[in-house]
């Protein structure tokens, strides 16, 4: 199945935004490996949902990582190390002559006519991720991972599960699966240079998510966000956001840490969202007010971020972009105690865009990405009351030739602002619920 093909198709599901495709696309080119890759590295589709439209246009059963990872040592020993590494095939299952193998690449003949004939087997053939098969050839045959794909394998696991420590030793906990990004199937492709607003409110939990979610989330119990949603395009702040009255309470320190703490999910196939604003009235987390923020600031910057308050300073949330350094950003604290966007946004509140000025603070901030030095950044306080809950971040290379006026920036921190608000809200009347009914 080439590039294309499968990227039409998930596009034409509602699976990715166009934008999505023409992301993976261009860094496909630039770094080579399968497209399906690309999508999972820049977190535009969950795993499962790739392997099972992967699984659909070859034709070929798909094999789940689970089963992949229990092969058992008598059928791995089937095929030596030297044939599986070379053909990137990992046996799984054995039903009397029948042989369960699976391929990155099920359509190659002769791997199929190679594995057959040295194991003396009829080859019943499955497809796995590229990602998947070298991760198995490396636990089962001492293959060497290569940093993208070990890369890409710590994004995908730390979205699969979190390990817990419990009085009976370590527990692994299976998280539910992100959501897919969906949206109504368009019976025609539309335009690359129409880019549609079409998505769900989804990103279920994922570090890795497109969005990373650092540790901060997952020690308040806040799931992290993997995949891209909503693709805005060059629709105007403007007209996707609708004027709302600005915040009018003060949240607490127990209201803030309720408020992180939040997991609710909504079902993607009964949210179909096609705007910002829908997105963030609809928000029923702190995740999806994020989610539908980063989303959005996508389409206009190369990196974004959101940082949420962590004792007297703040600390990294949500990563999205490209190149997300995810060891640094779960590392990033700032103080507020240098001279910085983050100690400047908290003492005056104010709107920030221009050229990022060189400090060590900041330094430690475009660390959190691979990459240069931005040309422009966007730095926008999100207040609620008197308290900031989040600083959005976002950035890019090279300067916009029509930049979105400083009014748009505006009502994008105010309905943010309304979004986090309704959610205190709604925390508030049930917290109050529930003591009415005690």
């Amino acid at each position: 199945m080439s590039s294309l093909a499968l990227g039409e198709s998930l596009e034409f599901q509602g699976a990715i935004s166009r934008h999505q495709l023409e992301r993976a696309l261009v860094r496909q080119r630039r770094h080579g490996g399968r497209l399906g890759t690309c999508l999972l590295e820049i977190q535009a589709i969950s795993e499962r949902r790739l392997l099972a439209a992967v699984s659909r246009g070859l034709a070929v059963p798909a094999v789940e990582v689970e089963t992949l990872l229990k092969t058992p040592p008598s059928v791995r020993a089937l095929i030596s190390s030297s044939t599986a590494t070379r053909q990137r095939v990992i046996p799984f299952e054995l039903e009397n002559s029948r042989l369960k193998v699976a391929f990155l690449d099920p359509t190659d003949l002769a791997a199929r006519d190679e594995i057959a004939f040295a194991t003396g087997k009829r080859i019943e053939v499955f497809v796995a991720l590229e990602s998947r098969i070298y991760e198995a050839l490396e636990k089962f045959y001492g293959g060497e991972c290569p940093k993208r794909m070990a890369r890409l394998l710590d994004q995908l696991n730390r979205a699969r599960y979190l390990w817990r420590d419990s009085e009976s030793g370590n527990r692994k906990t299976e998280l539910p699966e992100r959501p897919p990004e969906n949206s109504q199937p368009r019976p025609q492709r539309p335009s690359p240079n129409l880019l549609e607003s079409a998505t769900v409110a989804k990103r279920a939990l994922q570090p890795q998510p497109g969005r990373f979610s650092s540790d901060l989330q997952q020690s308040a119990g806040l799931s992290s966000l993997d995949t891209k949603n909503g693709d805005q395009g060059s629709m105007p702040l403007a007209t996707a956001l609708q004027s709302s009255s600005g915040p009018a309470i003060a949240p607490t320190e127990n209201e803030l840490a309720e408020l992180y703490s939040d997991q609710a999910l909504v079902n993607p196939d009964s949210f179909p969202l096609p705007t910002l604003d829908s997105r963030l009235k609809n928000a029923r987390s702190a995740q999806e007010i994020g989610s539908a923020v980063l989303d959005f600031l996508e389409a206009d910057f190369d990196r974004v971020a959101l940082f949420s308050p962590q004792g007297s300073g703040f600390k990294g949330w949500m990563i999205g972009g490209v190149a997300p350094n995810r060891p640094r950003f779960e590392q990033f604290l700032d103080s507020l105690e240098e001279a910085s966007l983050f100690s400047t946004g908290d003492a005056d509140g104010k709107i920030f865009v221009g050229r990022l000025e060189r400090s060590a603070a900041h330094r430690r901030l475009v660390d959190c990405w691979q990459g240069d030095w931005p040309m422009e950044c966007l730095f926008l306080p999100i207040r609620v009351g008197d308290r900031v809950l989040c600083f959005i971040y976002a950035d890019r290379s090279a300067e916009k030739t029509r930049p979105r006026p400083r009014s748009e920036w505006k009502t994008l921190v105010s309905k943010t602002a309304k979004a986090f608000e309704s959610c205190i809200l709604r925390n508030r009347e049930q917290s109050s619920s529930k003591v009415e009914s005690v």
